[in-house]
């Protein structure tokens, strides 16, 4: 997401979790390969398990550490779930803890991937975790924090500035130039009202 202002601790980001449709190449925790499957009704499967089940947060890890190690930090959580039907994918609201936001204002991490339970058919019905990446499986999904957007507003504001300092130097050298030619009109009429006033002196021969 476009993300404009550093994040802060407990601020809540609209995430893509998933898209609605498509087949993908995945693996699961014991290293089995599988062809994953995603369809708008697996989105809602999702959405409906996770209300049965409280509604309670989904951790967001760094890497999936609380998979393939015992570390459970928290780099956020997932508060709020639903289908934009609209966009093809499943929303997420992620709620950044202090660290998480640390890494995503520091552009250390960009992206997220869920970490989802399957049916037998491969289609998933459960959000287990997600974790913040810089290698998804699911590439299509946009950044949480567009570090390239941020220096792209960066260039824009520098060039905006730059244009700004362009416009102000064309404007006191326009003032200059003008300055220069009322001094030298002045000067000119100056000029005729002496030569005025001398003529007007001259004895009458």
């Amino acid at each position: 997401m476009e993300i404009k202002e550093p994040l802060v601790t407990g601020q809540e980001i609209d995430i893509e979790i998933m898209p609605l449709e498509g087949e993908y190449k995945a693996t699961t925790v014991d290293g089995t390969d599988f062809l994953e499957r995603f369809s708008v009704e697996s989105a809602h499967k999702i959405v409906e398990n996770w209300k049965a089940d409280g509604s309670k947060p989904v951790l967001c890890d760094v890497d999936h550490s609380s998979v393939e190690t015992s570390n459970t930090q928290a780099a956020g959580w997932i508060t709020d779930l639903w289908v934009d039907e609209s966009a093809k994918r499943l929303m997420g609201k992620l709620q950044v803890s202090e660290s998480g936001a640390e890494l995503l204002n520091g552009l250390e991490y960009r992206y997220v991937s869920p970490v989802l339970l399957f049916t037998e058919d491969n289609f998933p019905y459960y959000l287990d975790s997600i974790a913040l990446t810089n290698t998804p499986r699911l590439q299509e999904l946009r950044p949480v924090y567009n570090s390239k957007d941020r220096k792209d507003d960066e260039k824009i504001t520098v060039a905006n500035a730059e244009e700004k300092q362009e416009q102000v130097e064309e404007s006191k050298n326009v003032n200059i130039n003008d300055t220069e030619t009322t001094k030298e009109n002045n000067m000119e009429e100056l000029k005729q009202i002496s030569i005025d006033r001398a003529q007007k002196e001259l004895p009458n021969e």
